[in-house]
């Protein structure tokens, strides 16, 4: 089936996104790109605001997949619990799209988190009552609370000026990865092996 042009241009606007950050994209840069002219892009979409929100929302979508696949797809609940906190998505994010969502678009940043909220509530805390249920998990910590906190966690890194460095957030969420595992897991010891074991 042939790529339509709303298609196409939404393709080409989300790869400059991710590239440059929306701030730094013009809608003159995304007709060269695609190459369509600047009243073709606005037939299917009403301002660039409209083409960012539409491109951050295909790239929710696709992560969704991909998260619902990396579970579906490990062979225990902690090895899908870590392939979580290693996620890396496809496309990768860059830190100019991040800090570019956070500063100018604080909406969709709020709608990420809300995405986060359904999986996290849905899909992640049945992998930690799976994980209690085998003794992986310390039972006497409530899934919900534990979910409570990730959300916490993930709503501080996304506030605007937290962090000025894409490396230094990649640093920091590993950290926070680590502690965060090592203190939910009954035997933390058994953390590198389940990492082994869960290499793909």
């Amino acid at each position: 089936m042939a790529t339509s042009k709303k298609e196409l241009i939404l393709t080409r606007a989300t790869e400059l996104f991710l590239a440059q950050g929306p701030s730094q994209v013009t809608m003159d840069h995304i007709a060269k790109q695609t190459p369509v002219s600047k009243m073709t892009i606005y037939k299917y979409f009403k301002d660039k605001e409209s083409l960012v929100e539409a491109a951050v929302r295909g790239l929710i979508d696709k992560f969704a997949r991909q998260l619902e696949e990396l579970i579906e797809q490990a062979p225990t609940p902690v090895v899908a619990i870590e392939r979580l906190f290693s996620f890396k998505p496809e496309p990768e994010i860059s830190g100019e799209l991040i800090l570019d969502l956070t500063e100018h678009y604080p909406q969709l940043v709020a709608d990420l988190l809300s995405v986060s909220q359904k999986f996290f509530f849905g899909s992640f805390q049945e992998l930690i009552h799976r994980a209690q249920r085998e003794g992986i998990i310390r039972r006497e910590l409530s899934p919900h609370v534990i979910v409570l906190c990730l959300l916490a966690i993930k709503e501080f890194f996304a506030k605007p000026g937290r962090f000025h460095q894409h490396r230094e957030m990649l640093l920091l969420g590993e950290q926070v990865s680590t502690i965060f595992l090592h203190g939910i897991l009954q035997n933390p010891g058994d953390l590198p092996e389940a990492a082994e074991r869960g290499k793909l």
